[in-house]
């Protein structure tokens, strides 16, 4: 009679070292997914120190308030290692609006907040010396500034709120639209009518050939 015993033993020696391997292996993985955790959170960490020497994290975060409303967008993002003043407008937006919205930003920096350096204190940074004027060149093109800035939000017209938020107060367009009442499609386009107005007020359309094909090459720069 065969004994069945005797033959059991090579078979569950065998089990014994597949579940040992079986074992070392899936303790092998489960090093490497912890190194491979720890590594990560020093990227990140060494990336955020690297971003906040760039921008302070409170000009590259929302601003929420106590219900999680959003009262402001980021102002700033990294880029390739460079701090970009940001707005609400999606990255698919034309270079035209783009150039708009930068425009009204650095009008409303200089100007609209009040909260910036007082236009005598230009001569300072780059003005005012040396023109015939002294201090009141500066005083006088924060006034032409001022003068834009205000004929820029009247042009807008009904747009004038929407573009506020997502321009200047770097909202996404998809945040506004509830704020609004509208759907996100309509929010798009809402904001797209408002920076078309703005292109034209910034950039009038010329009555000469040569003169559209200036605009048009300023556009593509």
């Amino acid at each position: 009679m065969i004994d069945e015993a005797a033959n059991d033993t090579p078979a569950s020696a065998r089990a014994g070292r597949r579940e040992a391997a079986r074992l070392r292996k899936a303790l092998s993985r489960e090093r490497a997914r912890a190194r491979a955790a720890v590594t990560a959170a020093a990227l990140a960490v060494a990336m955020e120190n690297q971003h906040e020497w760039l921008a302070p994290a409170a000009m590259r975060n929302s601003v929420l308030d106590h219900a999680g409303n959003m009262i402001s967008g980021a102002r700033v993002q990294i880029v390739n290692g460079l701090p970009i003043r940001s707005s609400g407008l999606p990255n698919n937006t034309p270079t035209q609006h783009k150039m708009a919205a930068a425009r009204l930003q650095a009008d409303f920096s200089d100007v609209g907040n009040g909260l910036n350096a007082p236009a005598i204190d230009y001569g300072a940074v780059g003005g005012g010396r040396g023109d015939g004027l002294g201090g009141f060149a500066a005083m006088l093109a924060q006034l032409d500034t001022r003068r834009r800035l205000e004929g820029a939000l009247t042009s807008l017209g009904a747009c004038a709120s929407g573009v506020a938020r997502v321009v200047l107060d770097c909202i996404p367009t998809a945040v506004w639209a509830p704020e609004a009442g509208l759907t996100p499609i309509e929010a798009a386009a809402w904001i797209s009518a408002g920076m078309t107005k703005l292109v034209s007020f910034y950039w009038p359309e010329p009555a000469d050939g040569r003169a559209n094909r200036i605009r048009t090459a300023a556009f593509s720069k």
